[in-house]
């Protein structure tokens, strides 16, 4: 988790309040991190994603029919 936090220092990602509030974020990190629940979100906007995809292609489809 510190090389984590530290490469997102490196790369500019959060570095202000990581930097300023290191430790916080780890601890918020190892006692509040759900690991299912991300997991479901991340699954949820990915078929989110794929049914709106699906919708764009269908009616490009239906365009090019008419």
């Amino acid at each position: 988790m510190n090389e984590s936090i530290s490469y997102c220092i490196r790369h500019d990602i959060l570095k202000d309040v990581l930097i300023k509030n290191r430790s916080e974020v780890r601890h918020m990190l190892l006692t509040e991190f759900d690991e299912k629940k991300f997991a479901k979100s991340i699954w949820k906007e990915g078929h989110e994603k794929n049914f709106k995809t699906g919708i764009f292609h269908s009616k490009m489809a239906l365009v090019r029919a008419t």
